[in-house]
């Protein structure tokens, strides 16, 4: 694989706002770039963003909103408010207007597409200090030993509201999302780069250079 790559935060249907942030990129949409998971929801064009990512093949890992969309379409529409609370209103809207009258069709394909997601990913690449890099949607140090890690922890959990609460791995580097800071936090062995894409937020999309830890942002746009 390629020397570097970048790992872009949780882009939350924030199409204009990835595509600027891309834009800022070295060599653009050709740099080998990765995705925190939660692509979708809050913001205005999550089918947009999830049609750009799959053309691409760029690498994502599974968000808890993918999760919320999946589980929305399994048990039928009435059913998941609480993906419909969390931003899915906006997403069924995105898909509405790309798609008109087909755009339920368009929402099952996605979602088969979004069951076949990774959990996290690993990669070969390595930094300074020897830590090969690991993309998760939140923290996966404090389940890394466990052999039969959980899904559910690795989506779900808030643990890096307290940074002091992740165990340090020494040979990994995690960068992840799920938990939104103004600013990421960057510690030896993670990364937090949810910054709040969408509207109502702060409003800033993060991307991440590994291994030279160089911060790309762009600002929300509509």
């Amino acid at each position: 694989m390629k020397e570097r790559v970048f790992i872009i935060g949780d882009v939350h249907g924030c199409y204009k706002t990835l595509c600027a942030l891309i834009e800022k990129l070295p060599n653009k949409y050709d740099e080998k770039i990765i995705f925190v998971g939660d692509l979708i929801d809050r913001g205005p064009s999550s089918a947009e963003v999830v049609e750009l990512i799959r053309n691409a093949n760029y690498d994502v890992v599974l968000g808890n909103h993918e999760e919320l969309m999946i589980e929305f379409l399994e048990i039928e529409e009435e059913y998941n408010n609480w993906w419909i609370k969390n931003g899915g209103d906006k997403a069924i809207h995105s898909y509405k207007q790309k798609y008109n009258e087909s755009y339920k069709d368009k929402m099952k394909n996605d979602v088969e597409w979004m069951t076949n997601l990774p959990v996290y990913l690993e990669y070969n690449l390595k930094n300074d200090q020897n830590r090969k890099l690991v993309v998760s949607h939140s923290s996966i140090n404090n389940y890394w030993a466990n052999p039969k890690l959980s899904k559910e922890d690795i989506i779900w959990n808030r643990k890096v509201m307290n940074p002091h609460n992740i165990i340090d791995v020494p040979e990994i580097f995690n960068v992840f999302g799920h938990t939104i800071f103004d600013s990421p936090i960057i510690r030896d062995s993670f990364a937090c780069i949810d910054t709040g894409a969408f509207k109502g937020f702060s409003g800033e999309l993060t991307a991440i250079e590994f291994p030279s830890m160089k911060i790309y942002k762009q600002e929300y746009k509509d």
